[in-house]
């Protein structure tokens, strides 16, 4: 478990391609942090982001956390595939935390594309259970989003800007 920087407590990259494979992030919190967080498991920006068949469980963002597991910044685009992603967290010490994958990627001709995935009870803060998309375009494919909670908006996705395309989820 990591416990060192506010950006990524478990990896920190970018700009450079990035291809995760198999792999178990877990436990990444950032403590005690009153300031904001982004990607308590993972933060990745400018570059193409390719994960597959691994498992996001228990990470935490803080503050205004974004991506209690990713945090996917500008320049980011990939896919997400056969990953599991259950029980984050926002300790928000009177803050607004914000999805359990937070998008900003710039502009919307960035795509994350999330195809067989489960996203279930995740606590991330305020808004977007699942997903926080402030820009870039998110296509989630043949996903279960399930029993995820925020206290205000967006129990699954928060659609704050960019564009969202879910097909049979």
């Amino acid at each position: 478990a990591g416990s060192v920087n506010s950006r990524g407590t478990g990896v920190y990259a970018t700009g450079t391609d990035l291809d995760i494979v198999a792999c178990l992030f877990t436990n990444n919190v950032k403590t005690p942090n009153r300031f904001t967080t982004y990607g308590g498991g993972l933060y990745f920006a400018d570059g193409l982001l390719t994960v597959s068949h691994t498992d996001f469980i228990a990470n935490e963002s803080s503050g205004s956390g974004r991506g209690a597991a990713i945090y996917l910044g500008d320049g980011a685009s990939g896919t997400l595939r056969n990953c599991l992603f259950r029980r984050h967290h926002c300790r928000d010490y009177g803050a607004a935390g914000q999805g359990t994958i937070y998008m900003d990627l710039g502009n919307s001709s960035r795509t994350v594309t999330v195809a067989s995935c489960t996203l279930a009870y995740n606590t991330p803060g305020d808004w977007g259970g699942a997903f926080y998309v402030a820009s870039g375009s998110l296509v989630v494919r043949n996903s279960i989003l399930w029993s995820n909670w925020v206290d205000l908006a967006g129990q699954e996705i928060y659609h704050a800007g960019g564009r969202v395309t879910v097909d049979y989820a």
